[in-house]
């Protein structure tokens, strides 16, 4: 583990992990359209 993952999550609360951890499983379509482009460093286009 570097240095920014240790201070990325200072703090954290397990349940609250879990929780985060779930919520990324169950993504809606527009959530998981947005993340894709963000992580693949595309320019968001609005309409």
């Amino acid at each position: 583990m570097n240095e920014l993952d240790k201070t990325m999550y200072y703090g954290r609360n397990q349940a609250i992990m879990e929780m985060a951890k779930a919520l990324r499983k169950q993504m809606t379509l527009t959530e998981s359209i947005l993340w894709n482009r963000l992580n693949n460093k595309k320019k968001l286009t609005y309409f």
